[in-house]
């Protein structure tokens, strides 16, 4: 882990691309280009949809509202560090709930959603801007 004074920090080997017919982000994009992104399938097999659907709709109803959203960039294939005081900064209850979200099997959008959000989830945003399930 990082220094208390570091920000969440994303180590991946540019240029990481994810692209589907309706959209494209790469590491260091806003995560609001990703709102109305949805991952039906990765690696050729279909995947659990989230819920709810698309992107957008779950980070609101899973990690935090739009502030969050705007001033998060995403992380693809990296490499995560943060800090102790960062995720104590939410509630062990916020963690389950996004556990619940993602350990239901093996190839699940909210798992896709969640790597894109992870400077979100892990970067220490603030708490009071999470969503209501969080609390």
């Amino acid at each position: 882990m990082q220094d208390e004074a570091s920000p969440f920090d994303c180590a991946s080997q540019p240029p990481e691309v994810v692209s589907t017919p309706t959209w494209l982000v790469q590491t260091g994009s806003r995560l609001s280009r990703l709102r109305r992104a949805r991952v039906d399938w990765w690696a050729g097999r279909y995947l659990l949809p989230a819920s709810p659907r698309p992107f957008g709709r779950w980070f609101a109803a899973h990690v935090g509202d739009g502030r969050l959203l705007n001033a998060t960039t995403v992380c693809l294939n990296g490499v995560w560090r943060t800090s102790r005081s960062r995720i104590l900064q939410r509630p062990k209850a916020y963690y389950r709930h996004l556990a619940e979200q993602t350990n239901v099997g093996n190839l699940v959008e909210a798992a896709q959603y969640t790597e894109f959000a992870a400077g979100a989830i892990f970067g220490g945003g603030d708490p009071e801007v999470g969503p209501a399930e969080s609390a």
